[in-house]
């Protein structure tokens, strides 16, 4: 936007935004209405519009764009404006009623506290705006609004302050703590009944909590703390009331685990939430879930604060066990959803006492867990009218699996073969069949747990399993039962006097059309664990795979099934591997054929997908000795030019070209250098097909070419040609605007496959006049803020750098080193910069590996490159914010420098970056 529009044509377009009928004119008013926001002119015209007041739509358009130019386009304004830009802000505020819309207040409480946090000359800005506005009812709600908002923010990561300006403001906070408490008091004396101003200070009070910014003596002996129980007590409580209430013990909780600051008010806490228990059961009573949720969140949040003191001092001080028992009778609410609450509770309590392995603690919660147990048991039932299988989809179903993950996690604090053992003492008693399936589900939980030795509990289970009647027994049972038969499938590997019986038990539930797909689940463990048993049993394997849509298997199914029969072929000799290897794939590739040679969008006939997924599976499991490759010859022959047909017809679809390139990729592995026949073919069709239509697929491809026949020294100036073929139209793609952000994929497999040529032929790769531009090309996508990209532009240039280390005469490890010498700072500058900038801090290690890499290169030199990158980096930015002080600049080079090159000093080396990053974010 060259020039600021009128103030009537962008009122005009907000009216058109939020009034018109015409979803056309809505569309274009959106794009008009976000470059305006994007401009410089935003500001003044924003300003304006709030001086006005011309209607609800505009009002808010303009509040928006003024917090959103604030957040981040703080930048545009010079220094000296800033001062007219708050007295514009407060006089905004000023003009707020009693009937302003919230969202318009909201805005401009937000748009203050960003200003706020980054005019760092506004001195005690806290103090002036509650000089301005706390004398005055009519701005209450404001000032509690902005209170709110304003620690929310300096934890915000949409803003760069920096861990300095982070930290300062936070200590401004703790120090303007008193006011804040006298004033949240002065509210809620002032207003007592009323339940909006209550909303607001509990909402306040708990921002302030989740920042760290109340210093326990200003709380702990005041009136205010007493607050949040007084509602949580109040049978009378609103939901939204009783909700923020439970939000701020839950901040004050979490932030007492650190008991040097917090020792105090956690006992304070610790206290008055036991005495929470009868509320509780009122709530219970009450059929109140929220109330009852509420309570559980509070309950669970104290326990893990100190799960700590309750296993490693159990029953003393903050290791209470009250705690513990409070949440087993959250865990017995009639509504499961309360119960799921304290799942993570329980993992962490496992996880605790299996790191200690002190048996004696653990034995102090074996009544908890069983008790637990016992009540998961008891929500797991299905409802007793309940018709089919719970669907995959439900809320229930989710909780189910929840539930069977805690129980697997604590199952040894009662051992397995006990709980098995209960279990089955409640089968014997119950007539219920939804009392039944439960058993059978929490068995399922543990079933792999239990040794395969054991002769005395899992026999007489298997027996009754499969001597259910067939048609008698409700579907959910038997979904159940087949299911603990997969889990079982250890067991029945070491008894396999079961395995026919299993088999034939499996064999007659397949023919229930709800039933087949988790028989043929079951089935893939118990091939997967009976390997050599079940390579007897490969014909009846391949009817069920081969008949596949008439016993209505779901995809995952046949894929499970395709797995197990793949993984029996393992074991089988080298001549009825081949027969049975043909067997199965010629199977799928005629399927194949049929699509290819069908017209395009014939009604009823599958994707090619269908088939190639399926081929795919097969590939990837079947294991062939070298010496044996020969053998999967005729598969490759019969394959690949089905495959390359299907290049060829889909090549504009995407994603049948890419799941096209996966099947391909496991025939390669498949058959591995046995298939050289099959590179020129394959890396022609390849290449070709990369010019028109560039899927990053192709190149992965390519780096498996690469990795089976890189060492072949017949291969060499083909694969580099390939490489010469590819990079063109690769950099013609991530040089054009945004082009490397865009196209992280690209940038992923691309870089895979340089680790490919660096790895398996350096000396034809790593050569002047070829190695250049990739490195330019890496160096720039060091900043890609993307997992997997990053990852492997990351290890590639370690893997340059680690040829550069090599002394030896090689030509290509003395090219390497003159590159790096000539290079390294700018790949320094690239490394540093990506970090304080773009880069997620989980993404700073792989970072930190390459910079660890050049100080064994040479520490001298990188030691001179880091100084020289340090002294470009910004001193302090538009906002007068100093990033990193010249001390933490100084202590960061010294540090960084001094380490050694162990593997130890790379981990501190990672964490000293991530740290330096966070100074500027």
């Amino acid at each position: 936007m060259s020039a600021s529009p009128s103030l009537e044509s962008v009122l005009e377009t907000v009216s058109i935004l939020y009034n018109s009928p015409d979803s056309a004119s809505k569309e274009t008013a959106s794009k008009w209405l976000e470059e305006f926001q994007k401009s410089i002119f935003a500001w003044e015209v924003s300003d304006k519009i709030l001086q006005q007041q011309h209607s609800l739509e505009s009002c808010y358009f303009a509040a928006q764009t003024m917090r959103t130019k604030i957040q981040y386009h703080f930048y545009e304004l010079p220094a000296e404006s800033h001062e007219s830009l708050r007295n514009s802000l407060l006089d905004h505020i000023s003009r707020l009623t009693s009937h302003t819309n919230q969202v318009i207040v909201t805005q401009l409480c937000l748009a203050l506290a960003d200003l706020t946090l980054q005019m760092t000359a506004w001195k005690n800005p806290l103090h002036t705006v509650v000089e301005r506005f706390g004398n005055d009812e009519k701005h209450s709600l404001f000032l509690l609004d902005f209170m709110t908002v304003l620690p929310e923010e300096s934890n915000s990561r949409g803003l760069r302050l920096g861990t300095n300006r982070r930290t300062d403001f936070v200590e401004e906070l703790r120090r303007f703590c008193p006011v804040l408490v006298q004033l949240l008091l002065h509210f809620t004396e002032a207003q007592p009944t009323n339940p909006h101003i209550m909303l607001k200070v509990l909402k306040c009070l708990s921002s302030w909590f989740y920042v760290e910014a109340i210093p326990q003596e200003c709380i702990v002996n005041s009136k205010l703390l007493a607050l949040p129980f007084h509602v949580l007590c109040d049978r009378a409580s609103s939901s939204s009331l009783h909700e923020s209430a439970s939000d701020c013990l839950c901040n004050a909780i979490f932030r007492c685990e650190d008991l040097r600051y917090y020792d105090v008010l956690s006992q304070v806490l610790m206290d008055n939430i036991l005495k929470l228990e009868e509320a509780y059961y009122i709530s219970v009573t009450d059929e109140d879930v929220d109330k009852s949720v509420n309570f559980c969140r509070i309950f669970t949040g104290l326990s893990e604060s100190f799960i700590d003191h309750l296993t490693n001092s159990p029953g003393v001080g903050y290791g209470n066990l009250k705690m513990v028992d409070l949440l087993l009778a959250c865990v017995s609410h009639p509504q499961y959803e309360v119960c799921e609450i304290t799942f993570n509770f329980w993992y962490r309590l496992a996880e605790e006492l299996y790191s200690l392995r002190d048996e004696e603690r653990t034995k102090l919660f074996h009544g908890h867990i069983e008790k637990l147990i016992s009540l998961l048991y008891q929500h797991c039932q299905l409802d007793t009218d309940h018709d089919g299988l719970p669907t995959e989809d439900s809320d229930f179903h989710d909780f189910r699996v929840k539930a069977t993950e805690t129980i697997k996690d604590a199952i040894f604090i009662v051992g397995p073969s006990n709980c098995f053992k209960n279990m089955c003492v409640l089968l014997g008693q119950q007539t219920g069949w939804e009392k039944v399936e439960a058993a059978l589900f929490v068995m399922s939980a543990i079933a792999r747990n239990i040794s395969p030795d054991d002769d005395v509990v899992v026999p007489p289970v298997i027996a009754a399993l499969l001597g259910l009647p067939a048609q008698e027994t409700h579907i959910a049972v038997r979904y159940t039962c087949i299911h603990l038969l997969g889990e079982l499938s250890e067991w029945i590997s070491c008894h396999p006097s079961m395995l026919d019986g299993v088999l034939n038990f499996l064999q007659v539930m397949l023919h229930e059309k709800r039933l087949s797909s988790i028989c043929a689940l079951t089935l893939q463990k118990i091939c997967s664990e009976c390997q050599d048993q079940m390579a007897e049993h490969f014909e009846g394997l391949y009817q069920i795979v081969s008949m596949s849509d008439s016993f209505s298997l779901s995809q995952d199914a046949v894929f499970g099934l395709l797995t197990g029969i793949s993984l029996t072929l393992n074991k089988v000799k080298n001549e009825v591997f081949a027969e049975r290897m043909s067997k199965l794939c010629s199977f799928h590739i005629d399927g194949l054929k049929k699509v290819l040679h069908s017209p395009e969008n014939t009604e009823n006939m599958p994707s090619p997908l269908f088939w190639l997924d399926r081929l795919t599976v097969i590939l990837r499991n079947v294991k062939v000795e070298d010496k044996e490759q020969h053998l999967c010859l005729p598969v490759a022959e019969i394959l690949w030019p089905v495959l390359s047909e299907t290049f060829t017809r889909y090549k504009e679809n995407v994603r049948v070209v890419e799941h096209c390139c996966r099947t391909l990729r496991f025939l390669l592995r498949f058959c591995g250098s046995t298939t050289l026949s099959l590179l020129g073919p394959v890396a022609t069709q390849i290449v070709t097909m990369y010019q028109e239509h560039p899927h990053s697929c192709f190149l992965y491809l390519g780096s498996i070419l690469v990795d089976i026949f890189g060492s072949e020294m017949d291969c060499s100036d083909g694969l580099v040609s390939m490489f010469q073929a590819f990079f063109p139209e690769t950099l013609k793609l991530l040089q054009q605007p945004n082009g490397i952000v865009n196209n992280p994929d690209t940038i992923d497999d691309m870089f895979r496959l340089c680790a490919r040529y660096t790895m398996k032929m350096p000396g034809n790769f790593l050569r002047e006049g070829l190695i250049e531009p990739v490195l330019m090309v890496a160096m720039e996508a060091c900043k890609l803020n993307h997992r997997e990209a990053n990852a492997s532009v990351m290890k590639w240039l370690c893997d340059v750098i680690r040829c550069g280390q090599e002394q030896n005469s090689e030509p290509h490890c003395k090219f390497m080193r003159s590159l790096i010498h000539a290079r390294g700072e700018n790949l320094v500058s690239g490394l540093l910069n990506a970090c304080v900038s773009t880069l997620s801090s989980f993404l700073v290690a792989d970072a930190a590996e390459v910079l660890h890499e050049l100080l064994i290169f040479d520490k001298k030199a990188t030691s001179v490159w880091l100084q020289n990158v340090l002294e470009t980096l910004s001193k302090q930015n538009f906002a007068g914010i100093v990033p990193a002080t010249p001390q933490q600049i100084a202590d960061f080079h010294t540090e960084v420098t001094s380490l050694s090159c162990s593997s130890g000093d790379f981990r501190v080396l990672s964490r000293t970056m991530r740290e330096f990053a966070r100074l500027y974010k």
